[in-house]
């Protein structure tokens, strides 16, 4: 099993708190990629990780008409260096990123493919752990669907995740339910996420500040990513964003991590 050195970098905070002092080296071998958010202008994000899949602002076609794309308001404060703001919905008068942008990342052979083991981890800052409803990420591509949300169903408010790989038929756990609004969160500052996928296995854990959160297993289907390859902050079919009703959330540091994590890891 490798100790993954960028998710204790990502983590270093958690990992601080909870006492543990050494991490292995992590090779870019084991990132398929990684995204910083560091970037302060244009509307190009770049990938610190081995593939150079740039990520840039995006639009599906089916909406084109509405004004061009506001990137005034993106960069904000991350957990570490600057992070990623994705704008309200509506666009609020003061300016922002508009509600129907995704953050277009490049599929690659590079990138996850049906029956591969990975891991995604990210820090996300919201104002409601308990309304907040929409993507944070999503991916078709390599033969495999996957996805990362927040729902606001009434059973479990907070982090949906689900995989094809594990979908009807499959016999493994196609969706894992994080129930955020009972986690004792902290709304207006970052949070650390990291959630395991195993190929047929599908979601087997979820880890929120380093603490592996149980499966509440909420029947509540997310939408799939029929049109876009590998998104952010957007869903594909009906331009919906994870910031319905909050106001603007925070995301940063998105990685995409080859294998499997364990709680000695994060």
């Amino acid at each position: 099993m490798r100790c993954h050195w960028l998710l204790f970098l990502l983590a270093a905070g958690v990992i601080a708190a909870t006492g543990a002092t050494t991490a292995q080296a992590l090779t870019w071998a084991d990132v398929y990629a990684y995204y910083p958010f560091d970037n302060t202008t244009g509307m190009v994000f770049s990938d610190a990780g081995p593939s150079n899949a740039d990520a840039t602002f995006h639009r599906p076609l089916r909406i084109e008409e509405l004004p061009a794309i506001d990137v005034a308001n993106v960069t904000t404060t991350g957990k570490i260096g600057n992070g990623l703001s994705i704008g309200n919905r509506p666009v609020p008068a003061e300016g922002g990123t508009n509600h129907n942008v995704l953050v277009d990342i490049p599929v690659t052979a590079d990138l996850p493919a049906s029956g591969d083991s990975f891991a995604v981890s990210y820090w996300l800052n919201v104002t409601s752990w308990t309304s907040c409803y929409g993507m944070i990420a999503a991916y078709n591509g390599n033969g495999l669907n996957w996805n990362l949300g927040m729902h606001n169903a009434t059973s479990a408010r907070g982090l949906l995740a689900w995989t094809s790989d594990a979908d009807v038929g499959a016999g493994g756990n196609a969706q894992w339910t994080a129930n955020l609004s009972t986690a004792g969160l902290e709304v207006g500052t970052y949070n650390h996420f990291v959630v395991q996928f195993e190929g047929s296995l599908g979601v087997t854990a979820c880890y929120v500040n380093g603490v592996s959160v149980v499966d509440a297993v909420d029947e509540n289907l997310f939408w799939g990513n029929r049109k876009e390859g590998f998104v952010l902050g957007g869903r594909a079919l009906d331009a919906r964003n994870f910031t319905v009703p909050n106001s603007t959330p925070f995301l940063d540091d998105l990685a995409i991590i080859d294998g499997v994590v364990d709680s000695a890891d994060v």
